[in-house]
């Protein structure tokens, strides 16, 4: 490869960031829908910037596109008020490997959206998550409250994931992938405005500034490292380098909230984590 390993380096970096989030969900004690409002807001502020001034160029939207991009924020923000959710309220191997059942939806709705073929080994896939759910998820020690409610907000966070992933890759096919991010920002913005008369909305200057941070870590430095890697590096290789998010949320989860991970979740991820490679690897 002629960039060298540095593409490697950039992806794992990305991963790595965004498995960090955990320790700001935790810590500062925000509801997920002020959290996901403050970033949204703050990562179209980037990306404005980014697109506008850097780039120099001007995007408009067509109906269709506009009707893509609207669906995208629409599940961008389902996907991140639920896996925030997960994170708040089960142990951070407990979320981010329920949200990673993420490849096995994209493989079930492929078929149906994209018109990609339906093959045994997305089938043995989606058996093998279903099962690793079910390690995770039937636990007699945490069998109720917060651990079943983060455990089905993660999986429906992985629900959502899938959904936008399917959404994007017909939308790419129209728009670059800064407009797709500013937009998608911006409209998740105005959505998730709408829902801030039903919550406390309990945030002060110095959360809103931390957060201003976080979006330009998560949002401008982790997916401009990203973006640039899926361009050199194969898609198979991505999807494995991709491990390193949930194993970074769980050491992260050990290392600020000495959380304990149990030999049924370790085996249930391994599951989740297989399923995943299968649906992703080539035939």
């Amino acid at each position: 490869m002629k960039n060298g390993y540095l593409p490697f380096f950039q992806l794992i970096g990305a991963f790595l960031i965004w498995s960090s989030w955990v320790i700001p969900v935790r810590l500062l004690n925000l509801n997920p829908i002020t959290i996901s409002f403050v970033i949204c807001l703050w990562a179209s502020f980037f990306w404005g910037i980014r697109l506008f001034l850097i780039s120099n160029s001007l995007f408009y939207l067509n109906r269709k596109q506009l009707y893509l991009l609207v669906s995208l924020a629409i599940f961008f923000v389902l996907n991140m008020l639920t896996y925030l959710g997960a994170l708040r309220y089960t142990t951070a191997a407990v979320a981010v490997l329920t949200h990673y059942t993420a490849p096995v939806f994209v493989a079930i709705l492929a078929p149906i959206f994209l018109k990609e073929k339906l093959t045994a080994r997305i089938l043995a896939g989606l058996i093998l998550s279903l099962l690793g759910f079910v390690f995770i998820f039937y636990n007699r020690e945490n069998i109720g409250g917060d651990y079943v409610k983060g455990a089905l907000l993660g999986l429906a966070s992985g629900l959502f994931y899938g959904v936008i992933i399917i959404i994007a890759k017909k939308t790419l096919l129209r728009a670059r992938e800064e407009v797709l991010l500013f937009y998608q920002n911006i409209f998740s913005s105005l959505i998730i405005f709408t829902l801030i008369p039903f919550v406390n909305f309990d945030i002060n200057l110095r959360h809103f500034l931390i957060l201003g941070g976080l979006a330009f870590l998560y949002s401008l430095i982790a997916s401009e490292l990203y973006m640039r890697s899926l361009k050199l590096i194969e898609g198979i290789r991505v999807s494995i380098i991709g491990y390193f998010e949930p194993l970074g949320t769980i050491i992260w989860g050990f290392i600020f909230f000495k959380e304990s991970i149990t030999i049924k979740t370790i085996i249930g991820g391994l599951l989740i984590l297989f399923s995943g490679y299968l649906v992703t690897a080539k035939e």
